[in-house]
């Protein structure tokens, strides 16, 4: 029936863009709780620019929700969500209770 309506599954396109806003802003919360944490200038460095590309990129994507095709919408948060997998390693190794349970809130949003 749905082919014959030419209707395809639905999704809550203003509840993912929220969704990726929160996201940004937790990761520039984990931005600004990793210039604190104690370790080195170079990993501070890298897992910053890391955290600033992962958090452009869902910024894109919740400027382009509401305009593009659902498959387009899920290859997007696939990207977004191996991206962040591949750097969580990484993050996960910093010994910071603080940016440890940021760097939790933000995984959490991409469940």
């Amino acid at each position: 029936m749905s082919r014959e309506l030419e209707v395809g599954p639905q999704f809550d396109r203003h509840g993912l863009h929220d969704l990726l806003l929160v996201t940004a802003t937790n990761l520039q919360t984990v931005d600004d709780d990793l210039r604190l944490a104690e370790i080195s200038n170079g990993v501070m460095q890298r897992l910053s620019r890391e955290q600033r590309l992962i958090r452009q990129n869902a910024l894109n994507e919740a400027d382009r929700v509401g305009e593009v095709s659902q498959e387009d919408v899920v290859r997007g948060l696939n990207g977004l969500a191996l991206r962040w997998r591949l750097v969580r390693t990484e993050w996960d190794r910093i010994t910071d209770v603080y940016l440890q349970l940021r760097v939790q809130s933000v995984g959490e949003n991409f469940r």
